[in-house]
């Protein structure tokens, strides 16, 4: 599981892996992750905030579903489930703000959604999200925004992903 500095720890079956410190390093990414892609496409980052509440609900939010998960089945859960239900968390509480000279941008409005795949992808499984096919990235972004999809569904895709990567 991630930790500052990119460090991996491993928890024992039962603790809940994403600690106040792995939050706090998401959290951190997180930032510089929005900022990274924003600057890809040539935007400006002064038209992108993050909104600290809405990261830390969805965070706080995939904490307390990741130990009822651990309550639930008695063991550990796997690196899909776990990044499953941070994406799920993040892209529903979207945390990510845009100006008004990006707000009709439609690859703008889908950040909240790629930033927390790119980031799951890139601190939890080491893959970029330009390794896997556009086809893939479009369709999982798809699922996540526009269909009734739950954190353990993407959990099952991320698992997927890496086992196929």
């Amino acid at each position: 599981m991630l930790s500052p500095g990119g460090r991996v720890h491993e928890p024992s079956p039962q603790e809940n892996p994403l600690t106040e410190r792995v939050l706090g390093a998401f959290s951190d990414y997180f930032s510089v992750t929005a900022f990274e892609m924003a600057q890809q496409v040539k935007w400006s980052t002064d038209g992108i905030e993050i909104s600290e509440h809405a990261l830390n609900g969805a965070l706080a939010e995939s904490r307390k579903d990741v130990q009822a998960i651990l309550n639930r089945r008695g063991c550990s859960a796997s690196g899909g489930k776990l990044t499953g239900i941070i994406t799920f968390r993040v892209s529903r509480w979207c945390p990510i703000q845009l100006s008004n000279d990006l707000i009709e941008n439609p690859l703008a409005l889908k950040l909240n959604g790629l930033v927390p795949f790119a980031l799951c992808l890139k601190y939890i499984f080491t893959i970029d999200i330009a390794r896997l096919p556009q086809s893939i990235t479009q369709e999982f972004h798809y699922n996540l925004l526009r269909r009734h999809t739950n954190q353990e569904t993407l959990g099952l895709a991320y698992d997927m992903i890496e086992y196929h990567v």
